[in-house]
């Protein structure tokens, strides 16, 4: 897994301001032809593999033309984490998901929120057999999972396509999948503020293994 730094205890961030993690500096979101509404603070449809990754760190993942490719070599979640889009508190996160190759009880795929440093953040995320779930992994590498169930109308309503949004608001997790709202948790003990991203895991012992498409990228606040 591989996360980043984020800014000290205490670090002032506008809410409503893109924020560089490394500098601490304000950015501009330089995306051509933008028209997002007020509320979004970043967005990437991964369609220029020239601008680069936006802040992205990766392991086992490349651009293609429609999308972000994810995929796992070994047993183990891979972390996805943007450098240039944090909210101080309340964030929303938005993706379109789509398992590649891999076995449906075996790929989870979604969004990450409040990352922060020593491995620790929020995973909300479906599988392709119909499994959602709201889990939380702490600094000791453990993993806690808040609420799951399954969810086949909603998460195969749209085909191989699943839209996954986490709502991150104060300490109300949310996880809605293709509009509908499928798992809701409280918990607060990682805190209210950090980075968000992408996540994809693996539970095959042996290929085919998860591999996961992304496109158009959202981070909103409410």
């Amino acid at each position: 897994m591989v996360l980043a730094t984020v800014p000290p205890a205490g670090t002032e961030v506008d809410p409503g301001t893109l924020v560089d993690m490394k500098t601490g500096e304000e950015v501009v979101n330089d995306r051509t032809g933008d028209t997002a509404s007020p509320a979004t603070i970043f967005e990437d449809n991964f369609s220029n593999p020239s601008r680069g990754l936006s802040g992205l760190l990766i392991v086992h993942s490349r651009l293609q033309g429609d999308g972000l490719r994810v995929y796992e070599a070994r047993d183990y979640t891979s972390s996805i984490v943007f450098g240039k889009a944090c909210a101080s508190r309340d964030v929303i996160v938005e993706v379109d998901a789509k398992a590649i190759r891999g076995k449906p009880e075996d790929t989870s795929m979604g969004v990450v929120c409040r990352a922060g440093t020593w491995d620790s953040e929020y995973y909300l995320g479906i599988r392709p057999d119909g499994y959602a779930m709201i889990t939380k992994m702490l600094s000791d590498s453990q993993t806690v999972t808040l609420i799951a169930g399954y969810h086949r109308g909603a998460i195969g309503r749209s085909g191989p396509t699943v839209h996954v949004r986490g709502e991150c608001i104060g300490d109300k997790l949310a996880l809605y999948v293709n509009g509908q709202k499928v798992e809701e948790a409280t918990d607060s003990e990682l805190g209210y503020y950090g980075w968000v991203g992408l996540f994809v895991g693996n539970e095959a012992e042996a290929p085919p293994r998860a591999d996961v498409s992304f496109d158009d990228f959202v981070v909103r606040l409410p």
